[in-house]
């Protein structure tokens, strides 16, 4: 079964046209499709482990730290993205249950 990969336009809409961004706007909202990225392939493991990317992708979305300039609140914050909604939305399938394999210690 083919299962389809989300990117992160099914959750917010980004800016558009692209070149009105800043190249360090650019950095960050690429730093954002990553964790997305990420997140989704763990998401779909069939493995009771979840990927290593994923989990660090979870843990960086779940931080609330505004000082970091590469922080998700801080991303999104110069993206002029809701990080709270945002949040809640990439890792409701967690709390849910269906990301599979939370990482053991």
């Amino acid at each position: 079964m083919i299962r389809k990969q989300l990117s992160l336009t099914h959750y917010v809409a980004l800016p558009t046209p692209r070149y009105q961004i800043t190249p360090e706007k650019r950095l960050m909202l690429a730093i954002l499709q990553e964790a997305v990225a990420c997140l989704e392939k763990g998401l779909f493991r069939t493995s009771q482990r979840c990927s290593r990317p994923a989990h660090e992708a979870a843990q960086w979305i779940a931080e609330r730290d505004p000082t970091w300039l590469f922080s998700f609140e801080s991303i999104c914050d110069n993206l002029n993205l809701d990080a709270e909604a945002l949040r809640q939305q990439l890792l409701r399938k967690e709390q849910d249950g269906h990301m599979v394999g939370r990482r053991s210690a």
